[in-house]
């Protein structure tokens, strides 16, 4: 029986969030079930409802063959008591003393005692009788404190009703609510599971988690089933502390090791290296490890190298080591160990919002093959709550069956980026784009039979697998500009200001040069750079939109950016383009996949690959283009002055003071002629 507090009282939301349903499911509830207890306080609009009458109705609803929702209501009020004690003796200790006093009763075999003097006791004797658990109490329990009985009296009813490894696992996922910093270091759950699907059986091997926490991950990759050896490395004491209860509970024979995570690995080479490593900026370098700071690559050439043959490693990076310093990503693919990457989707870690992650799956050095495995779970993720699953099932699937999720290439473009929304894209074969192409163009005939000439709409047909490069051999990149808001007008400011282009135009929410700023204000901002004739003004967040600067002079705002065309240099030949193809190719459904970002969607400009053209179909591909858009933008004025008839009768009418006339079938070629027959 619950005996929390005398007479505790809870709202419905409290009701949803300790049976842990939805708040929607306790208001069905108390409208279907007759039963449902009345309000033991009631202001009208909060009630307040007895919290051991909800936990007895609530017995009479199971979850499943073993527990109810009266059973997890009553454990979530306790963890509620616990949590009162974080303000007074910190969300550490509270974590640290529970899961002590959780170890101690199940190693004891008894209840707790009521008092600090007794749990002391209860301690020294169980350390005394079993010596391999020296020590294991004696740091956090041997010191009579009074907040020990009160955490004693829940920790002694929460282990009793869902047993020792459960009462753990409920305390540390409980972490944030007591205000300890430990649920911010923990693999989210998510993680965990795909790498324990890529892992499989560890039956049999020995596995090394060299920055083990309080075990999150190693225990959802060993799933418990038996390793040949375990051995964790963990330098905070306090982690290191629970984590040798959880193993214990969970019934996990480990060898703990508390030291540096860098330096603490075992000698041994292992079969398995699972690695989620607290992270700092930098990367691989020829130093000494002393004399630099410790990056994501760095973990990941040392569990490489710590791996028996045969065996694997699945270490989390942040992205950004896949994307930045070319030599250190080269030296990755030199070393031959990268087997997969797998990009994370979006805050899948939810204390690191900002920050995008991916696993690496390594093999020992020098086993991988040319071939990488690139799966982007970001896209999977979009559509399938179960994510974890499907990523590392198309991972080992043997036979592609999403190439636009999940395939695997030879990463040919030396210094390239290696994350998976960089390199995939949807494949379409020749015969797909020229089936396409050739409805497009009847479709075109089709509708404008007037226009059509021996040259256009033209004829699509198949070509030579072009060589792709990548955006930089063609052309640079330049970031907008950040400008103050007071100092960009709305109004024409003519000789004595300069046009500004940015998001809104891009998007089509202003009209292009409708935005001004003073030539006086300009001058504040030094390292401003107007455009130059022919640069492509390019927004790629939320989508790729791109337009050609014709006249230049303009300042490009922040987020867009400007492409310039590499000039023409005999010593540094670079493949022919002509301004409109360019903005065409970097708008392609090729590139606009490609976005990455944790917070904005963006596509990163710099991994962009294009075709190399021959100067002819530069030319006359440069020329169609030119003559499409300006068909579009003719039929578009057409289509603005259809919208704004429809928009001005509509208007007139619904206010009762507008009618269409009915006039005369007469040429009319100025409206004032006939409102003048009107008057």
């Amino acid at each position: 029986m619950m005996t929390v507090t005398d007479r505790t009282v809870v709202t419905m939301t409290d009701i949803a969030e300790l049976a842990r349903v939805r708040r929607p499911t306790v208001s069905n509830w108390r409208r279907r079930h007759d039963d449902f207890p009345k309000p033991a306080k009631d202001n009208g609009s909060t009630p307040l409802f007895d919290a051991e009458e909800i936990a007895l109705w609530l017995d009479r609803r199971p979850i499943d063959d073993d527990r109810t929702y009266g059973q997890v209501f009553r454990d979530s009020l306790r963890m509620r008591a616990i949590v009162r004690f974080g303000g007074a003796i910190g969300g550490d200790d509270v974590l640290r003393l529970s899961v002590a006093l959780v170890s101690l009763r199940a190693h004891a075999g008894t209840p707790l005692p009521a008092t600090p003097e007794a749990i002391a006791t209860l301690a020294g004797r169980v350390e005394r009788e079993r010596p391999e658990l020296a020590g294991l109490f004696t740091r956090d329990l041997m010191t009579p404190s009074a907040f020990v009985g009160h955490i004693a009296r829940t920790v002694d009813e929460l282990t009793c009703s869902v047993g020792p490894e459960a009462a753990i696992d409920e305390f540390i996922f409980s972490a944030d609510r007591v205000d300890s910093a430990l649920r911010s270091t923990m693999t989210p759950k998510p993680i965990a599971d795909l790498i324990a699907a890529l892992v499989g059986d560890v039956t049999g091997r020995t596995v090394c988690d060299p920055a083990a926490g309080v075990g999150s991950l190693l225990l959802r990759v060993l799933d418990g089933r038996t390793a040949d050896q375990v051995t964790t490395v963990e330098s905070h004491s306090t982690w290191c502390r629970i984590l040798r209860h959880r193993l214990l509970a969970h019934g996990v024979d480990a060898e703990i090791n508390q030291s540096d995570s860098t330096t603490g690995w075992p000698e041994r080479q292992v079969d398995l290296v699972v690695l989620d490593p607290p992270y700092i900026s930098g990367e691989f370098t020829d130093r000494k490890a002393t004399e630099r700071d410790f990056g994501p690559l760095d973990w990941v050439m040392l569990s490489a190298r710590h791996l028996a043959p045969g065996g694997r490693a699945y270490v989390v990076v942040p992205t950004w080591t896949l994307t930045r310093k070319p030599a250190a990503r080269q030296r990755l693919l030199d070393a031959k160990i990268l087997a997969s990457v797998i990009q994370l989707p979006r805050r899948a870690h939810p204390f690191l919002t900002g920050t995008e992650l991916a696993v690496l799956e390594l093999t020992p050095l020098g086993e991988a093959s040319e071939d990488v495995v690139l799966c982007n779970a970001d896209r999977i993720a979009e559509a399938d709550e179960g994510w974890p699953a499907t990523a590392a099932r198309l991972v080992r699937a043997r036979t592609v069956e999403r190439p636009e999720v999940c395939r695997r290439m030879r990463l040919t473009m030396p210094g390239g980026s290696l994350l998976p929304a960089h390199r995939l894209t949807t494949e379409r074969t020749s015969v797909d784009h020229v089936a396409s192409a050739i409805a497009s163009v009847q479709l075109v005939r089709d509708q404008f039979p007037d226009q059509v000439t021996a040259r256009w709409p033209g004829v699509a047909q198949a070509r030579e697998q072009a060589l792709l490069v990548p955006l930089a051999a063609i052309a640079t990149v330049r970031g907008g500009h950040r400008i103050s808001r007071e100092d960009i007008a709305d109004v024409d400011l003519g000789t004595g200001g300069t046009a500004v282009i940015g998001l809104e135009e891009l998007r089509g929410g202003l009209a292009v040069r409708s935005r001004w700023i003073d030539n006086l204000a300009l001058a504040k901002y030094e390292s401003a750079q107007l455009t130059e004739p022919g640069d492509v003004i390019v927004l790629a967040e939320g989508g790729l939109s791109a337009t050609v600067d014709r006249t230049g002079g303009q300042l490009v705002l922040a987020p867009a950016q400007v492409v310039r065309l590499r000039p023409e240099r005999p010593d540094r030949p670079s493949p022919p383009m002509r301004p409109t193809l360019l903005a065409k190719l970097l708008t392609s459904p090729r590139n606009a996949g490609r976005e990455s970002g944790s917070l904005v969607r963006r596509v990163d400009l710099g991994v962009l690959e294009l075709p190399v053209l021959t100067e002819a179909e530069v030319l006359a591909l440069d020329d169609y283009f030119v003559d499409l858009e300006r068909r579009r933008s003719e039929l578009a004025v057409k289509m603005n002055a259809l919208a704004r008839l429809d928009g001005a009768l509509s208007a007139g009418i619904a206010d009762g003071v507008l009618a269409v006339a009915t006039v005369p079938d007469v040429p009319r070629t100025r409206v004032g002629e006939f409102e003048d027959e009107q008057d």
